[in-house]
């Protein structure tokens, strides 16, 4: 878990209390571990950066991919080698997990103020948006590959969750 008060938490479900503490000295707004390792995590934050860790040895990040500009509010594994995160500076960023290189910054989406879902699956990546539609991207495209609205203009909301599946959930914050 991951928190505003800059920890990142392991817990157990044997154990009564936290089983780790990551002290990362900033805002927490997500927190993903790798799908291949149990030790590798990626945490993004309210200081418009993504660190990799490595559990076993986690008093410095392993990489810090830098290049948002305002909080990430989400971060994701599209592969054991690809981190891609999400901010309300209104981007997507593709990292590579080998050299902390950005990929690609995929944009048309707007996320200014509210953390809007995302999801992921393999090349492919969905996330809401303040305009109430799900934009989806191709990790190879910057542009959205589609769109799909949810309601009318005189009804936005934003869309705040994202199941992975073949098919599209709403949800929305009133």
């Amino acid at each position: 878990s991951g928190s505003d008060d800059g920890k990142v938490k392991l817990w157990s479900t044997q154990e009564s209390g936290a089983i780790m503490q990551i002290d990362v000295r900033v805002n927490v707004s997500s927190v993903c571990f790798s799908p291949s390792s149990s030790n590798t995590v990626a945490v993004g934050s309210a200081d418009h950066m993504v660190r990799l860790y490595d559990l076993r040895n986690a008093a410095l990040p392993l990489t810090t991919f830098q290049g948002h500009c305002k909080a990430v509010s989400y971060v994701s594994f599209l592969s054991d080698n690809e981190v891609i995160s999400a901010s309300i500076d209104s981007t997507l960023r593709l990292w590579d997990v080998g050299d902390g290189s950005q990929v690609r910054t995929f944009t048309g989406h707007r996320n200014s103020r509210n953390f809007v879902g995302m999801s992921v699956d393999r090349d492919f990546i969905a996330c809401g948006s303040e305009t109430s539609e799900v934009f989806v991207y191709c990790k190879a495209i910057s542009q959205p590959i589609a769109t799909h609205p949810f309601c009318a203009a005189q009804q936005a909301g934003f869309i705040s969750a994202l199941a992975q599946c073949s098919l599209l959930c709403q949800a929305r914050s009133y």
